[in-house]
C-alpha cells in the first residue's frame, strides 16, 4: 500500500491526531503500521473493534469518492502540492482538505495579513494601501475570512488582480462566518480554501487559535493590522514567531483600544513596517 493511502487511512480512522503526530516522528515512511495500531490499541484501552481490523476494512476509495463528488481535494504531506513551508512548522499539518486552485499552495511568496473582526475606518485604509503593493508584485495574500479585516483583505486582493487563500476554521460542510459565505464560494472557485479538518467536522472554540498556525505556516511573514488586547491575530502573530517567521505591525493611532494589542506587539519588539516599506521584504 502507498504511503499516501496509509496515511490517509490512519487519519480517517479517528486515531486522535496527537497520537498520530507522534507515530510520524517516529516512522515517517509508514514501514510500521502494524505495529503502531497494535500499541495504540493498548495505549488508548481500546475494547471494541481494534485498529488493525478498522484500517484493513476502511472503505478510502469510497470516502474518497464522496469528497470529491463535493469537488474537495485531498493533500497529504506525501503529495507534491503540499507546500514545503508547513512541514516545518510546530504541530504541522499533515492533510489537508483545499477547494480552488491547487497551484497557488506551490505559487509565492505569500504573506499573511490578519486583523480584528471589527475592522476600522484607519484599518481599512491601511488595507487599502498595503495589498495593491503587495498585489503589484505577485505577493500572495493569506488571511482566515473572518469578518472585520481578514474579510476586507480577501476582497482587496481580488479587487486588485491578486490571488488570495483563505484558511477555514472548520470542515467544508461548516462555512464560517455566514456573512462571508459568498465571499468563501466565490474563493473556491478562483482562487483558494483550505482546512485541515475533513467536511464533516464543525466549528469548536480551539480549531480559531489551532488554524492561525496553518495561516502564518504558509507564509514568509504575517502583518498585523489591527489588534486590540485580547484580539485572535495575536495568537497568529505568536504562531509566526515560534515558527521563526518574520512579523510586522502596521502604525496606528495613538489611544485607540481597538490598536493596544499593536503597541503590545511593538512592546514586545516587532518592527512596525508602513503600507510602503512592506512590499520591500518581498
Amino acid at each position: 500500500m502507498e504511503k499516501r493511502e496509509c496515511l490517509l487511512k490512519l487519519f480517517f480512522m479517528g486515531i486522535p491526531i496527537s497520537v498520530l503526530r507522534k507515530y510520524l516522528l517516529l516512522d515517517k515512511e509508514l514501514e510500521h503500521v502494524e505495529d503502531f495500531l497494535k500499541k495504540a490499541d493498548l495505549q488508548l484501552n481500546r475494547s471494541s473493534i481494534s485498529f488493525l481490523t478498522q484500517y484493513n476494512s476502511l472503505p478510502l476509495s469510497s470516502t474518497l469518492n464522496q469528497l470529491e463528488k463535493q469537488s474537495i481535494s485531498v493533500i497529504t504531506s506525501f503529495d507534491d502540492f503540499f507546500p514545503q513551508l508547513l512541514k516545518h512548522i510546530p504541530q504541522d499539518p499533515f492533510i489537508l482538505f483545499c477547494k480552488g486552485d491547487l497551484s497557488l499552495l506551490k505559487a509565492g511568496p505569500k504573506v499573511s495579513i490578519v486583523g480584528s473582526r471589527t475592522i476600522t475606518t484607519y484599518s481599512k485604509k491601511m488595507i487599502q494601501l498595503s495589498v495593491p503593493s503587495l498585489t503589484n508584485k505577485d505577493v500572495m495574500i493569506v488571511s482566515g475570512l473572518a469578518k472585520g479585516v481578514d474579510e476586507a483583505v480577501h476582497r482587496c486582493a481580488i479587487e486588485n488582480g491578486g490571488k488570495t487563500i483563505g484558511v477555514l476554521p472548520a470542515g467544508f460542510n461548516y462555512l464560517y462566518p455566514k456573512e462571508n459565505i459568498p465571499l468563501i464560494k466565490f474563493m473556491m472557485n478562483h482562487h483558494l480554501v483550505i482546512s485541515e479538518f475533513p467536511p464533516w467536522i464543525p466549528i469548536k472554540p480551539w480549531h480559531f487559535p489551532y488554524r492561525n498556525r496553518i495561516i502564518s505556516g504558509l507564509t514568509k511573514g504575517t502583518y498585523i493590522i489591527q489588534a486590540a488586547k485580547s484580539s485572535g491575530s495575536l495568537s497568529t502573530a505568536t504562531h509566526a514567531i515560534n515558527q521563526g517567521k518574520d512579523v510586522w505591525v502596521a502604525p496606528a493611532p495613538f489611544f485607540e483600544k481597538e490598536y493596544e494589542g499593536n503597541f503590545q506587539l511593538l512592546d514586545e519588539g516587532v518592527p512596525v513596517a508602513t503600507p510602503n516599506s512592506l512590499k520591500d521584504y518581498f
